[in-house]
């Protein structure tokens, strides 16, 4: 079945890393907008579960 995904707007991506690189490649976290992208493989659990 077609996979439940993530959609990440990858110029966005592209463009922060290209800024982080030149401004001297300092490692931090960003949070870039995303959708969860719902197909075939998402269902309802089928039992209680054992947890």
């Amino acid at each position: 079945p077609p996979l439940t995904t993530i959609r990440q707007p990858m110029a966005e991506l592209a463009r922060t890393a290209t800024e982080i690189l030149i401004a001297g490649g300092d490692i931090n976290h960003r949070r870039l907008p995303h959708t969860l992208v719902e197909r075939a493989s998402v269902a309802p659990p089928k039992g209680p579960s054992h947890e």
